[in-house]
């Protein structure tokens, strides 16, 4: 397995970047407001207004890390629409996506796949792609490296990251409503990018 491999998956460079404006944004705001506010609201707010960023090598990830710093305004004023939301909308949700999501006080460990796992895009995303490539001949499908096409696909489709079970299924329905079409599209272009690119590092 090549070095430049991370890991058998992919990732979303904007969620680290993300929780770090956050964490920075609060500090500045008195600690009363600070307590009333669910940090994994804000995060997902933000996620679903902020362009993803998935990689799947070492290469792709340091690549994602330098286009990043041209949005770092854009983190910014989304990050800070985010907290106004969350302050305006300060209630508890049912049933947590995952136990850290019940503690507002809590900061999400950006080193952990906790957020990645709560985009309901990405199984929408990844059955698609699955279904195009069992129609390729075997031939064809030994040149092509799911992960890569899932997180070239993820690129170029909506975010849809929510905290709760209940947010994560509505978000999912809604996609099947009016996004199936992208999702398919997207997916094919992953598909023939991938095919191009043997062992590409994602891009957007």
């Amino acid at each position: 397995m090549s070095q430049s491999l991370l890991t058998s998956t992919f990732r979303n460079a904007m969620e680290s970047l993300t929780i770090l404006e956050i964490e920075k944004q609060l500090q500045k705001l008195p600690r009363e407001i600070v307590d009333s506010i669910n940090k994994a609201d804000v995060t997902a707010y933000s996620l679903n207004r902020l362009p993803p960023m998935y990689f799947t090598t070492q290469k792709g990830k340091i690549w994602q890390q330098q286009r990043s710093q041209k949005l770092a305004d854009m983190i910014s004023r989304v990050v800070s629409l985010g907290i106004k939301a969350a302050q305006r909308n300060n209630k508890v949700f049912s049933t947590p996506l995952h136990p850290s999501f019940a503690d507002k006080k809590a900061i999400i460990d950006r080193q952990k796949p906790i957020l990645h796992e709560s985009n309901a895009m990405i199984p929408l995303a990844t059955v698609e792609i699955e279904r195009q490539l069992k129609r390729l001949p075997n031939d064809l499908l030994i040149s092509i490296n799911k992960v890569d096409v899932i997180a070239y696909t993820l690129n170029r489709l909506p975010p849809l990251y929510s905290t709760t079970r209940e947010g994560w299924i509505w978000q999912q329905e809604l996609a099947r409503e009016n996004l199936i079409t992208m999702i398919s599209r997207m997916a094919t272009l992953g598909i023939k990018a991938v095919q191009r690119n043997s062992r590409m590092f994602v891009q957007s």
